[in-house]
């Protein structure tokens, strides 16, 4: 199994590695158990978003990540760490910037002509004490990453506008290219068809999107 997938769960803020027997050690309060109950429901909704999300300490330790994140960060080239090296440079950049609170870092990653990643980052303040002897335990701030599929997160929002404008499966197929930031020529060399054409459905497509504006 990859090392990572192995990890995809790992919550080192609120999960101890370090087994106890159970008759020595005392039952979880009802505090405690409610504490449990909300970070599997946490983990439950967060595997369930198309987002992946990994927190790390300022010094890049991995602190969380969700399935999701374990998943997006294989497109990246394999890396000793385990985070991949291209994520691990774009955290030095956020720090060496000394980000306000507030800031959002944006980063995109053309990994294959068909899979691109959005990453975005910023800082994570206010960390709960979980009491655990661990280095991150004790953590008042980390760095949130966000990782997002921009390939899908397009397909999603062609979904809304083809609905919205009615448009042809050309003219979506053009709408796509053109969000990827494709020239007109390239739209054309892509689709096969003439640079007049394509100019024609670009006009359409205009044309209905002010329609549907107005």
């Amino acid at each position: 199994m990859n090392s990572k997938a192995q990890m995809s769960n790992s919550f080192p803020l609120s999960t101890s590695a370090v087994a106890v027997d159970s008759e020595r050690s005392p039952a979880p309060s009802l505090e405690q158990q409610v504490a449990r109950l909300d970070l599997a429901l946490l983990q439950v909704v967060l595997n369930s978003l198309g987002q992946g999300f990994v927190v790390v300490s300022p010094t890049l330790q991995l602190i969380y990540w969700n399935q999701r994140a374990v998943e997006l960060c294989r497109w990246f080239p394999p890396s000793r760490s385990t985070l991949p090296e291209e994520l691990e440079t774009f955290c030095r950049l956020f720090l060496r910037r000394n980000c306000p609170e507030s800031q959002v870092v944006l980063a995109d990653y053309q990994i294959e002509p068909t899979m691109r990643l959005q990453v975005s980052a910023r800082w994570l303040k206010g960390l709960p004490n979980s009491g655990e002897p661990t280095a991150a335990a004790n953590l008042e701030q980390a760095i949130l990453i966000v990782l997002q599929d921009r390939q899908a997160i397009l397909e999603e929002e062609l979904q809304l506008v083809q609905t919205q404008l009615e448009l042809t499966k050309r003219e979506a197929e053009i709408w796509l290219l053109l969000k990827q930031e494709y020239s007109y020529q390239e739209i054309a060399q892509t689709l096969q068809v003439s640079l007049n054409t394509v100019k024609t459905h670009i006009k359409n497509l205009y044309s209905k999107k002010r329609i549907y504006q107005c």
